[in-house]
């Protein structure tokens, strides 16, 4: 598909809006990505890539007046409240932020009904779509669920929507390290101390590298395939903590993780099916990052930071 119209990315001082950015200035010649990306985040700034090149970065409430005036292409949605953020601002401004971006987005595609569209969704969404609640009863992660799966409904009745909920994410731009356990794991690395896993269950997660979710849209979004009908879980592999947290130890030369786990204790696991996803990473011949290149890639980003 040959397209010249701006392509737009919401959330692009963030984890995954970063990673976009650096796809894009690879696939994209210095001109073209002048000319057509932009960058919408939570207030004015710059951005400085890894290749020296700089992009301006426009607050998301002016969104909408830009999609009027100017032709946009594609749009990849990466910006919403994450549910850490729900006990530090409260509910109430938890609620109204996250509405109003989707708000953002959606009063913006109105001018642009031909916009193809990638949603960087959430797990948490499948989990409200299986258990719905209402909002306000419901834990931050059921709130951000919610408010997920009512925008992914939004914006497929809007435009070609390609639907990513993302469960664990990995990669060089991860935000705060120490909220996840990931990055927790990789702070104890870069400081050569033994990882110590806290929680007294298994832990199941499935992860997936930022610059996966970035290659596919790329390639869907240049591509006149429809969107799937369905929302797409995005991950390439499910791990529990402890073993995650070995192989970190393996590669990093630490001591032996300490834990202490209650095999009968019910496990937490947070993940899906990982073979839609494959399918079509491998419709577009891209190869998924594999776990340990996740964690090397992911502790790039890390270890500048030996204190987080």
């Amino acid at each position: 598909m040959t397209a010249s119209g701006a392509i737009v990315i919401t959330g692009a001082t963030g984890w995954i809006g970063r990673t976009l950015l650096e796809h894009l200035a690879l696939k994209l010649s210095p001109l073209d990505f002048a000319r057509r990306v932009r960058a919408f985040a939570s207030r004015d700034g710059s951005l400085r890539l890894s290749n020296q090149r700089s992009i301006a970065v426009r607050p998301l409430s002016l969104l909408p007046e830009f999609a009027e005036s100017e032709a946009i292409d594609s749009l990849l949605h990466a910006a919403f409240l994450t549910p850490d953020r729900c006990d530090e601002i409260g509910l109430d401004a938890y609620l109204e932020i996250n509405c109003s971006i989707t708000r953002h987005v959606c009063e913006s595609l109105r001018f642009r009904t031909s916009a193809r569209v990638v949603l960087f969704s959430s797990g948490a969404a499948a989990l409200a779509d299986v258990s719905p609640r209402q909002l306000v009863d419901g834990s931050p992660l059921q709130c951000y669920g919610q408010l997920k799966l009512q925008e992914e409904r939004f914006l497929c009745a809007l435009n070609p929507t390609l639907v990513l909920r993302i469960y664990g994410l990995t990669g060089r731009f991860m935000r705060e390290p120490s909220r996840y356990a990931l990055g927790d794991f990789l702070c104890h690395a870069s400081r050569k101390e033994p990882i110590v896993i806290k929680s007294p269950r298994t832990v199941m997660r499935g992860y997936v590298a930022a610059s996966d979710l970035s290659a596919l849209s790329w390639e869907w979004l240049q591509s006149s395939d429809e969107a799937p009908s369905v929302p797409l879980e995005a991950l390439v592999e499910t791990v529990d903590l402890l073993s995650l947290a070995e192989m970190i130890s393996s590669i990093y030369n630490l001591h032996s993780v300490r834990f202490s786990i209650d095999s009968a204790l019910p496990p937490d696991v947070y993940s899906a099916s990982p073979e839609r996803f494959l399918a079509l990473l491998q419709r577009y011949g891209l190869i998924p990052t594999s776990l340990e290149q996740q964690i090397r890639d992911t502790y790039a980003g890390i270890k500048p930071q030996p204190f987080c």
